[in-house]
């Protein structure tokens, strides 16, 4: 069970990457960003700030 948590976990980390990298390359400002976020993975705000403050510039 355990590590089937885990590959999901990676492929949430997987797909929110995906989607800061287009939105960065598309010119949208962090907040658009982290609205999307919060809604296409039903995360919370905080959230959404850790994944935007890890991947935003990498």
């Amino acid at each position: 069970m355990g590590q089937l948590f885990q590959r999901r976990k990676e492929g949430l980390e997987q797909g929110i990457r995906a989607v800061i990298k287009f939105c960065r390359e598309d010119s949208y400002t962090r907040d658009k960003t982290c609205s999307g976020l919060m809604e296409i993975f039903s995360i919370a705000l905080e959230e959404a700030e850790e994944y935007l403050e890890k991947y935003w510039l990498a």
